[in-house]
């Protein structure tokens, strides 16, 4: 009986690494994104303290120079608010082209497997065929080997 061999496993393989490879950069997207949000969450909340700590120093006496000094932080940390959605979105986008990236590799692997399977199965059926082929021959062999004693 011959063994089972499939002619398309290298490339299975290599979907596999593949497949893999684009897994780990997915993770390293998500990550990213993570680490994106977590900073532009920290910038907002560093904005919403010191607008509260402005809106309560108004109420008390503050000179002029004080408040130019809070709506310089303030103005600069809108900037890098803003800057750093950019950076948000664009880790955002990086880890849609992984994601989508990810998925075609999946596919394409689970075309090749499929048709590992059904090989295997077409395999096995030609194995069982045989087996019978040959049995039914073993005992055609014994009966007509019988009948020739008689």
């Amino acid at each position: 009986m011959k063994k089972f061999r499939f002619k398309l496993e290298t490339p299975l393989r290599v979907k596999k690494i593949t497949e893999e490879i684009c897994k780990q950069k997915l993770a390293e997207a998500i990550i990213a994104k993570s680490r994106e949000e977590e900073r532009l969450n920290h910038l907002l909340q560093t904005n919403s303290k010191i607008i509260s700590e402005l809106q309560s120093l108004l109420s008390s006496s503050i000179r002029i120079k004080e408040v130019s000094l809070f709506n310089t932080y303030i103005d600069d940390l809108n900037s890098r608010i803003k800057s750093q959605k950019n950076s948000l979105d664009n880790a955002i986008e990086a880890y849609k082209y992984s994601w989508m990236s990810f998925i075609e590799k999946r596919k394409e692997r689970q075309v090749f497997e499929r048709i590992k399977e059904k090989r295997f199965k077409a395999y096995i059926k030609e194995m069982n065929s045989e087996e019978q082929k040959n049995s039914d021959e073993s005992a055609a062999t014994m009966y007509i080997f019988r009948e020739g004693k008689d």
